[in-house]
C-alpha cells in the first residue's frame, strides 16, 4: 500500500468542549467552529486536520489517508478492496480536496 500519511480525521463525541480544550491547551491546535457546530483543529497550513464532531457515542468516524500520486492512491483503493469507502459527496461536505501535486476538486 501506498499510504503516505494521515491526512484528516472525523471523530464524533458527547464532550466536543473537552476534545476543543485539549487540543488547545494540550497539544497547541488552532480550532474554529463550522457553521454545523463542530470543531476544526488545525497544527498546519491545511484548513484543519481533525474534525470533533458532536454525538451520543465516542467514535473515529472517517479517516482520510494520503498517497503522493494517483497512481498510488489507485493502487491503494484496489489493495483496500471493499473496506475502502470513497464518498464524494461527503468530501466535498467536508471541503476535502483530492491533490496529487496540483490541486483539483474531489470527483
Amino acid at each position: 500500500m501506498a499510504i503516505a500519511a494521515l491526512g484528516y480525521a472525523c471523530i464524533r463525541t458527547g464532550n466536543i468542549d473537552k476534545w476543543e480544550q485539549f487540543a488547545t491547551g494540550v497539544m497547541g491546535m488552532q480550532a474554529r467552529r463550522a457553521d454545523d457546530g463542530a470543531v476544526l483543529l488545525r497544527y498546519d497550513v491545511r484548513d484543519w486536520r481533525v474534525r470533533i464532531e458532536e454525538g451520543a457515542e465516542e467514535d473515529v468516524t472517517v479517516l482520510g489517508w494520503e498517497c503522493q500520486t494517483e497512481a498510488e492512491f489507485v493502487e491503494t483503493l484496489a489493495q483496500l478492496g471493499d473496506k475502502a469507502s470513497i464518498q464524494p459527496e461527503q468530501a466535498k461536505a467536508l471541503s476535502v480536496v483530492r491533490t496529487f501535486g496540483a490541486t483539483r476538486g474531489v470527483n
